[in-house]
């Protein structure tokens, strides 16, 4: 709560902190005392030390019990009023030890009557003008999103008025926008409340004035970026963006006055290229790019290129994909289970307090589901269900608690690619009479419908064709909901509307799903999340190129998006279907310099196109059909270097260029040919090579060179089936009859190369 202590002294709030630590071993406590401040606060009531044995103040504190167990005070779960109020009580008890004569307060059941009588009392005394600053300043997003600004500093600052007229002007602005950021909005309430003396209220209303703030306020930004050491262009980039904001809603609408020389401070970025975003240094200072899953060191041998691109990024794809077919299965298995069990079981009443759910059968927890459906509430869960917590229930009873749904989110994404972050985020599945609006099934298919906030409004809508693997987890995901769903639709709750429903730890109040965060610091703070995904991936770290965690940091619905999306530039050859499958509206030049640094780009743009161009010129193939028999390959590496020292040759430049004019050498550069010298041996080695590939058992472990020669072998044949020579026919017609996959399997692996 970004709200200071005011009513409450600060060695008040030191003791009152200190004493809450030793007598609860819970967080909430911090919630607790900012209650009680706000309590105090609304009653103009100042508490200092000696006030704590007064009985003007355990007044307030039995009022602010009564408070916290009525609905009139504070916004909480029914499950989280009873232990507020039974804490409060707990922690001045123990202040008795250090203040003999302080009254003790109590929270039995006639207790907390006189409390509420208290706070019936009180509730018609509360200061009006406290009230309206302690509602907070909450604006929504387009999508119904909220998003809290911190202002209580301006407005003690700066004053009620300055306050209400900031905030309403960004509270209008975000109710276009879809994901509005207000970062900065919050950063300037700071620095202006820190700064008041220097910049007042009439500072906006003065031309030079209202200049001079925010160069000042520029350089405290600016200075706070250098001292995190954040990039400075994408930070310059989201100044500007800030910065046009507030001249559209304060000074273009007369609120503000007009800078002097006409605008408000924006500096220029410096030169930069979409390749240099996204890199950052690693533990090992090698410097590398983390738009994929696969993090791609930016300096790179052509060996290494091939690795990574033929081998790496479809490997992390398939842990990926693989992790979540595996979770997904798991959920579903387990809600249809529930369903079948609860048939040979009895519904319970109550008395299982002390039970463990092998005690009471899981057949009667599911029978007892079945029957009454998804409730909350700690006295109904523990009779019915037991001692051995709600987050083992959920899972017997296939339950989408905080994390379970998040694989069927990677799988959509790894299916269709098009799909962002921001589509699935509170995805409407139906309208507000029940009609299915995000998921419409025709006798062509389904399909699933959502918008895409970055494309802009005209082509907000994004319409995406399920295959039937898609349509399958689509309709496994409503099964999984429905109990929650229903829940939400009696009480009136618009979640119920959404794809993604969440029960949090178990039975939590039924919500929106948030999506997946791995990220280093989330796993810091978050350990159940942390260990049970390291334990979930156990069975792919052999897979992996690091430790699971490490692995699992780089893992997002965006990463896993881009991985697809290069995916699809790797096997189809075709920037223009990369392009597709990401959903953008056409191609850019710069699209797939986002998602691959230079020394990827530099490795397609010679060696690899050149292999791919169409043009390509093929040798008489001359030499014995049975190279495999004479040279016995052990190892990839010795594969590698043999096809890429004599299969493999460039054009000379006599003939690319035989009257050496620059021009020509220009354009012969652009239509570059390489000599595939292959003879019936090499020809048949590569066939061997390509069928190995295509059969092999452990897909996941065929190594990047393997799958490159595949690629090259596959689009020489093709290219020499499409052509009309009779006699490069003829030789690729022998070096089919005798190529043998079987010959090439051992080293095709990478625990082999």
């Amino acid at each position: 709560m970004n709200y200071p202590f005011k009513a409450l002294a600060p060695e008040v709030v030191e003791l009152l902190e200190r004493t809450a630590k030793r007598v609860s071993s819970t967080a909430s406590h911090s919630t607790a005392l900012k209650l009680l401040e706000c309590y105090c606060d609304l009653h103009n009531a100042q508490v200092t030390y000696l006030d704590l044995s007064s009985p003007k103040y355990l007044d307030l504190v039995r009022g602010f019990m009564g408070a916290v167990m009525s609905d009139d005070f504070v916004e909480m779960h029914t499950s989280s009023r009873r232990p507020t109020a039974r804490l409060m009580a707990v922690v001045h008890q123990a202040l008795c030890e250090e203040i003999p004569a302080m009254e003790r307060v109590e929270h039995d059941r006639v207790s907390m009557e006189l409390c509420d009588g208290i706070w019936q009392e009180h509730r018609s005394k509360l200061c009006p003008v406290r009230m309206q600053y302690w509602n907070g300043w909450i604006a929504e997003s387009s999508k119904g999103q909220s998003y809290y600004l911190a202002l209580a500093g301006i407005w003690t600052s700066h004053g009620q008025s300055f306050t209400e007229d900031y905030f309403l002007q960004w509270q209008q602005h975000f109710k276009k926008l879809a994901r509005p950021a207000c970062t900065l909005v919050n950063k300037l309430a700071e620095f202006l409340s820190a700064n008041c003396e220097d910049w007042p209220a009439v500072t906006f209303q003065h031309p030079q004035m209202i200049k001079a703030f925010f160069l000042a306020f520029m350089k405290d930004f600016f200075m706070d970026v250098h001292s995190r050491g954040l990039k400075i262009n994408p930070q310059i980039s989201y100044w500007a963006t800030f910065i046009s904001t507030c001249e559209e809603i304060f000074i273009e609408t007369g609120k503000w006055a007009t800078p002097y020389q006409g605008g408000l401070p924006k500096p220029k970025p410096r030169p930069d290229f979409g390749h240099n975003s996204r890199k950052k240094m690693g533990e090992d200072g090698v410097i590398v790019h983390e738009k994929l899953i696969t993090p791609i060191p930016l300096y790179l041998t052509d060996e290494e290129a091939i690795e990574i691109l033929f081998s790496r990024i479809q490997t992390d794809i398939s842990i990926i994909k693989s992790w979540a077919l595996e979770q997904s299965s798991k959920l579903i298995s387990s809600a249809r289970m529930r369903r079948k069990i609860a048939e040979t079981g009895t519904p319970i009443d109550s008395g299982m307090s002390e039970r463990t759910i092998a005690e009471i059968g899981p057949e009667n927890i599911c029978a007892t589901f079945e029957k009454d459906g998804f409730q909350r509430g700690d006295d109904y869960l523990q009779t019915r269900f037991g001692k051995d917590g709600v987050r083992k229930i959920a899972d017997l009873l296939g339950l989408p608690t905080a994390n379970s749904l998040h694989p069927y989110m990677f799988l959509l994404v790894s299916e269709h690619p098009e799909i962002t972050p921001g589509f699935l985020k509170k995805l409407q599945l139906q309208h507000d009479n029940g009609d299915y609006i995000g998921y419409v099934k025709s006798d062509n298919g389904a399909k699933l419908v959502g918008y895409k906030d970055r494309k802009g409004k005209k082509l907000s809508e994004q319409v995406i064709d399920l295959t039937e693997n898609s349509q399958r987890w689509i309709e496994e995901i409503i099964e999984i909901t429905a109990p929650l769903r229903n829940v939400l639709r009696e009480e009136g709750n618009p979640v119920w509307k959404e794809l993604f429903i969440t029960c949090g730890q178990g039975f939590a109040s039924p919500s929106s799903s948030k999506l997946p965060l791995w990220g280093r610091a989330r796993f810091k703070t978050n350990n159940y999340l942390r260990e049970s995904l390291i334990d979930q991936f156990a069975s792919y770290e052999k897979m992996m190129p690091c430790e699971t965690l490490l692995f699992l940091e780089k893992v997002s619905l965006s990463s896993l998006r881009s991985s697809c999306g290069v995916e699809v530039y790797l096997r189809t050859k075709s920037v223009t279907e990369m392009a597709k499958a990401l959903g953008h509206a056409s191609y850019k030049t710069s699209l797939l310099r986002r998602y691959l640094p230079e020394a990827i780009l530099s490795f397609f743009q010679t060696r690899w196109i050149r292999i791919f161009q169409r043009s390509i010129i093929c040798e008489a193939m001359k030499d014995s059909p049975y190279l495999l028999d004479a040279t016995s390959f052990e190892s990839m590496d010795e594969l590698h270097s043999f096809l890429k020292n004599h299969a493999l040759k460039d054009i000379p430049h006599h003939l690319r260029n035989p009257e050496n004019k620059p021009s020509a050498e220009k354009a012969a550069s652009q239509n570059s040919r390489v000599y595939i010298s292959i003879d019936v041996g090499i020809m048949t080695a590569l066939l061997s090579l390509e069928a190995a590939v295509e059969t092999a058992d452990q897909t996941q472990n065929v190594c990047g060179r393997a799958r490159y020669w595949a690629e090259v072998s596959k689009s020489v044949s093709e290219e020499i089936e499409r052509g009309h020579d009779s006699l490069l026919k003829e030789h690729l017609n022998t070096a089919k009859i005798h190529y043998n996959p079987n010959r090439m399997k051992k080293v095709i692996y990478a625990t082999a190369a």
